[in-house]
């Protein structure tokens, strides 16, 4: 009787040829990431700068009004948009999205010197004076209908339990697109009514933010955290995606909001930040049955505080409280960089595993320090304990997450040499 070992087995080629096209566009999506993260590198650099000058009294002959610009634009267009596209191409095997990361991430770093330079102003390009930044910008923003485009054609493949909130996402950034024409048109014709203008910078830069990518995040803690069941989910999405347009009139200083848009923007808080509760109280209820999505926690509890702002702005006296109080800087950065920043970081980690964000926890404990330096600027910081360390603080802070930040690029670059 004859023993025959047995056999290994068999090796599908079609499998292997997969799972090698994966992690070729695996590898190719995180290489944007790193493109995105070295804009939020340069992007908090300008800001510290833009923090730094007063106090030293020397801006180095730079206008800080373009400065903030720079600052603002590439955090908008050269780290969020490219980070949450390497992000959303993944999860939607998507080359064409891709392929738009990258284009949106050389399109903002190309748009960063006119920017820091000239703002929006003029810049001389040899005989010609040219709106050099406008123009970019403007590019920036038609990608953003590309995506929208890319999008509806591949959504099929978007996961269950994201689908709903990035559906949102996508219509809120396209919809706040129309507040960055708007920009233009009110620039052009100049009406009496500063309200005009107003409006139309509060519907592009708080849809983005408060639509965009505060959707396209809980979508992806939503996927990582596997709630999608929750029918407590569904129905506070549903209501916060419908609230969120309204509640830029918020952010319109009051005394040119009519009176009928405040109620508008009021009854749109409330019904946001209920929202906003109903999702997170599903989504820590997912998180509390798990033992790997610690790393969630930070960015959501940021959300959490923006959900309770929206609930207190829409109270007249509440909002003009927090406004007189100086509160909407804190809240801005609780919102991008606690919310925002902190929620891509967790949810690259999420897609591509711990190797995507090495020193996770220095960038987490670098943004509350930056975050808890804010506040000796606010009204409701006692005037006696301020000095001259208020200043050294809000300097430390600044340049803590971008330390943080060179620490994960430095360490990812090593791994790409490597591999």
């Amino acid at each position: 009787m004859s023993m025959s070992s047995p056999s290994a087995p068999a090796i599908d080629p079609e499998s292997k040829s997969t799972a090698s096209v994966r992690g070729r566009q695996t590898s190719q999506s995180m290489a944007v990431w790193l493109g995105a993260l070295l804009c939020f590198v340069l992007a908090g650099s300008t800001g510290a700068f833009f923090r730094a000058a007063p106090w030293f009294g020397w801006t180095a002959g730079f206008d800080l009004g373009n400065v903030r610009h720079a600052h603002s634009h590439l955090m908008y267009f050269g780290w969020v948009m490219p980070a949450a596209m390497a992000i959303l191409a993944t999860h939607l095997s998507s080359r064409r999205i891709r392929t738009l990361g990258w284009a949106t991430l050389w399109l903002a770093a190309l748009s960063y010197p006119p920017f820091f330079l000239y703002g929006y102003g003029m810049a001389t390009v040899g005989s010609m004076q040219l709106p050099l930044s406008v123009i970019l910008a403007t590019a920036n923003l038609l990608a953003w209908y590309v995506l929208a485009g890319f999008y509806v054609m591949e959504r099929g493949k978007a996961p269950d339990a994201a689908r709903g909130f990035w559906d949102g996402a996508v219509g809120l950034l396209v919809l706040s697109s129309i507040g960055a024409w708007g920009l233009g048109v009110v620039q052009a014709i100049r009406p009496e009514s500063s309200f005009w203008f107003a409006a139309a910078l509060h519907l592009f830069l708080d849809l983005f933010a408060h639509g965009w990518i505060l959707l396209f995040v809980l979508g992806c803690a939503a996927l990582a955290l596997d709630s999608s069941a929750s029918l407590l989910l569904r129905w506070s999405r549903r209501l916060l995606i419908g609230a969120v347009p309204f509640t830029f009139v918020l952010s319109i200083p009051p005394s040119l909001v009519p009176p009928s848009l405040n109620v508008v923007g009021a009854l749109g808080g409330l019904f946001a930040g209920i929202g906003a509760l109903g999702v997170l109280v599903a989504l820590l209820r997912a998180w509390g049955q798990r033992d790997d999505g610690g790393f969630w926690l930070p960015g959501l509890i940021a959300f959490l505080v923006v959900a309770l702002a929206w609930i207190g702005m829409s109270i007249p006296d509440v909002g003009a409280w927090g406004l007189d109080a100086g509160l909407r800087i804190p809240y801005l950065h609780i919102l991008l960089l606690g919310g925002a920043t902190l929620g891509l970081w967790s949810a690259a980690r999420a897609t591509w595993g711990p190797g995507a964000t090495p020193g996770h926890g220095l960038f987490v404990v670098a943004s509350v320090l930056l975050l808890v330096s804010l506040w000796p600027l606010t009204g409701i910081f006692p005037g006696a304990w301020r000095g001259s360390w208020v200043m050294r603080a809000v300097l430390a802070g600044a340049a803590a997450p971008v330390l943080a930040a060179v620490y994960t690029v430095v360490r990812l670059g090593v791994t790409a040499r490597s591999t």
